[in-house]
């Protein structure tokens, strides 16, 4: 049998049983910390020097004591590394972020404002501060406006967190996804609940399917396919047991066969023929919002 139909017989009989069944100053704030954090090292020091001072009069050393300078240290010393983390963070965030320096380099209220914001956006989902930061910098790297930069990295926030992704990579790619997709940033939540329900109602991971998106992303900007029916039909196949590469390469495949029907091979207009399906149509239907994945569909069913 012609490749291009087995490949579809197969993609369809996956999907028709599948997915039916369940569908600066910045910088400068960092050399203030990293001084703060010198005189901290000294004090420590000081308090160590002092305590085994009080140790040898006494006649030997206290491990207790030991223990609590220790403990004294890195009490001191991981408010102090977090801070510094994430005023590093915010120097991506400042460099991307549009209006958060001024012509002359200097940090302007929007930055001011968004540092707040990720603070704010710290004390309501489990992610650190600097992690956060990377988001938003990661967003913006991507286009995201900056009116829409937090909600963005509320809902990216949130899927890393379900999926166990790399935050700064999951927004990263999400962001990718909503420019491939056209999806505007207010509602890519929505097809975070779609890739969540997949992730929940089937074997496929959450994180396999949003890699499915970014792989298929170029040939789906090239039709008129929602990212919600992209993700449905990328679960249905890694439920089947293909890996991300492979779904990613016949789906690609098949979709760019569909896309210029009319200029196909002679042998995959002869199979198209033989499932009595129109050329002109398919071509057509593959431009069209909602017709599109009815086309596929439509295909798949007759090839079944």
């Amino acid at each position: 049998m012609n490749n291009n139909l087995t490949l579809s017989l197969r993609i369809g009989a996956a999907f028709t049983s599948g997915f039916k069944a369940t569908f600066s100053s910045a910088t400068n704030e960092v050399k203030k910390l990293d001084t703060a954090t010198k005189r901290y090292a000294k004090s420590i020091g000081d308090v160590y020097k002092a305590q085994a001072a009080r140790n040898k009069a006494a006649g030997g050393a206290s491990l207790g004591g030991l223990a609590g300078v220790v403990g004294a240290a890195y009490a001191f010393a991981q408010p102090i590394k977090q801070a510094i983390e994430f005023e590093t963070a915010m120097l991506g965030v400042a460099k991307q972020v549009d209006g958060a320096r001024d012509a002359g380099g200097k940090l302007t209220p929007v930055y001011t404002s968004m540092r707040k914001e990720i603070q704010m956006l710290g004390r309501e989902i489990p992610i650190a501060n600097n992690e956060l930061a990377a988001m938003v910098e990661a967003g913006a790297r991507m286009g995201v406006a900056k009116e829409n930069l937090i909600g963005f990295t509320r809902t990216a926030a949130v899927m890393a967190s379900a999926f166990d992704l790399p935050s700064a990579e999951l927004a990263d790619n999400m962001g990718k996804i909503a420019n491939l997709y056209k999806i505007p940033i207010p509602a890519i939540g929505e097809l975070g609940d779609t890739i969540n329900y997949l992730d929940d109602k089937s074997i496929a991971k959450g994180g396999d399917i949003i890699g499915f998106l970014t792989r298929v992303g170029g040939v789906a900007a090239s039709v008129k396919i929602t990212g919600g029916n992209m993700a449905a039909l990328g679960s249905t196949l890694l439920s089947l047991g293909e890996n991300t590469e492979t779904a990613s390469t016949a789906t690609n495949a098949i979709f760019q066969k569909f896309a210029a029907a009319e200029s196909g091979t002679k042998s995959f207009r002869e199979a198209m023929g033989s499932l009595g399906l129109s050329l002109s149509n398919v071509q057509k239907g593959m431009q069209v919002y909602l017709c599109c994945w009815w086309t596929v569909m439509a295909i798949f069913g007759a090839a079944g």
